[in-house]
């Protein structure tokens, strides 16, 4: 387990941009994540610890979508994972209640901390992601070309 978490700490360190990055940001310590006595892993959830989700950022970023990969409600923000989890007014109410329902404030840097401590936030952060990626995905399905969606 050692071994795995100074290979885990040495990845995040090597690159700005390797594979894994944003769920080895979001999960700093792996025997906490590992050791957890709560939660599953689904669709919603892989796709807030991979980022690889139905975000403008990340379908422009791997050439699935053209144009901009800014929030079309906040113009000047990336849609990204901390984008729509925590900032974006579309989802306020969501985020809100995710909040409220983890009873520690919750942010990128401690979000995997918090969800391993508490199987409340760890269904808290679970219900809000399948929320806001459901969105995401029926507004991709709505919007995109047929080309886009097949890819």
């Amino acid at each position: 387990m050692e071994r795995w978490q100074q290979q885990w700490t040495a990845g995040t360190e090597q690159q700005q941009s390797s594979p894994g990055l944003k769920t080895r940001r979001l999960i700093p310590d792996i025997s906490s994540w590992v050791g957890r006595k709560h939660g599953e892993i689904d669709f919603y959830l892989t796709q807030v610890l991979t980022g690889h989700g139905f975000l403008r950022s990340y379908f422009v970023n791997k050439g699935i979508l053209e144009g901009s990969p800014k929030c079309p409600v906040c113009e000047h923000e990336l849609e990204d994972f901390n984008h729509v989890m925590f900032h974006c007014p579309r989802f306020a109410r969501t985020q809100l209640e995710m909040q409220q329902q983890s009873h520690t404030p919750l942010t990128m840097d401690n979000l995997a901390t918090e969800m391993c401590a508490s199987s409340n936030t760890w269904e808290a952060v679970r219900t809000a992601a399948r929320t806001i990626f459901i969105t995401l995905q029926v507004r991709w399905n709505e919007e995109s070309p047929p080309t886009a969606r097949r890819r």
